[in-house]
């Protein structure tokens, strides 16, 4: 039986040594289903695919920035840009700003307040006058409306599992 054992321990070795081997040859295992429901196992992603010059073409690209952008929100920006450098210039130029307090009432604004409120003048005017600018405030407005819809979905989930919903200050 000496000779049976010696099998026995060089064939747990031999596989020990073969079989991560044959695991790490493996890859991975896709699972994807067809247009018609049918279920496969494949060894590529279908995700993945690989890009090539044909594929790149194929792609359909925005002509301009504006092109995805709503021209009411172009023309906004473009508005909005000229007041701005307009109100920058004014303050610039101006011996004394003002300030209203919530009563209404008029008051000097101190040459630090004067010089906080030109600098946000001036941020402003930069944010709206950028070449990109409405581009970036549409994505902006984009990403806020799916954080607002994510956050009124993520209450209702727990209004419907009973659990108390935090709401958040505006």
């Amino acid at each position: 039986m000496p000779g049976l054992r010696m099998t026995l321990g060089g064939g747990a070795m031999l596989l020990a040594v073969l079989l991560p081997t044959a695991a790490w040859s493996a890859g991975s295992v896709y699972k994807w289903t067809d247009a018609q429901g049918m279920v496969h196992y494949d060894d590529q992603s279908r995700l993945q695919q690989r890009l090539t010059r044909a594929s790149i073409a194929r792609a359909p690209v925005a002509a301009e920035p504006s092109a995805t952008v709503p021209a009411e929100l172009v023309a906004e920006v473009r508005r909005r840009c000229v007041d701005l450098r307009e109100r920058a210039a004014s303050m610039r130029s101006a011996g004394q700003l003002y300030g209203r307090d919530p009563a209404g009432n008029r008051y000097p604004l101190s040459a630090r307040q004067a010089a906080l409120a030109l600098a946000e003048a001036e941020s402003e005017q930069a944010r709206y006058c950028h070449p990109d600018a409405p581009r970036r405030l549409y994505s902006e407005a984009l990403a806020r409306e799916r954080q607002q819809a994510l956050e009124a979905e993520r209450q209702t989930a727990d209004k419907l599992a009973g659990l108390p919903v935090a709401t958040t200050p505006r």
